[in-house]
């Protein structure tokens, strides 16, 4: 290959890049408590199926960028709260911004039993 070729392809390479960063939208929004409005530190939101996705910041601000067009599903999940989904279209060049309202649920563990004997019964039960 020789230097006019080379300087050539790297131009191309260039303006595809350019091109390819042009191509996409940004995906930005908020999750927050339902009920008190406080930002969910930490929340996690991403498209379904994809490498999409980001955590909350403090502020319960989230932002993904460069996701190509087409129709996914969106999903919000904090520990404690409600899973919160939906369909949304992204059409390339044109930003998107998606807020998430979570409500509180219980989280349910399995049950435990705890027993205990006496000191008495013990040093029965030992002596045995």
């Amino acid at each position: 290959m020789n230097h006019r070729s080379l300087v050539l392809s790297l131009s191309l390479l260039s303006v595809g890049s350019l091109f390819s960063s042009v191509n996409g939208a940004t995906i930005t929004g908020t999750v927050k408590d339902s009920v008190t409005g406080d930002p969910l530190l930490g929340a996690n939101v991403f498209l379904v199926g994809t490498s999409f996705g980001d955590a909350a910041d403090k502020n319960g601000s989230y932002s993904f960028s460069n996701v190509p067009s087409g129709d996914y599903l969106i999903k919000a999940t904090y520990i404690g709260y409600t899973t919160k989904e939906d369909s949304i279209t992204v059409t390339d060049g044109q930003d998107l911004t998606y807020d998430f309202g979570l409500s509180y649920t219980a989280i349910e563990g399995e049950v435990v039993t705890v027993s205990v004997q006496a000191r008495g019964q013990m040093s029965a039960i030992n002596q045995q």
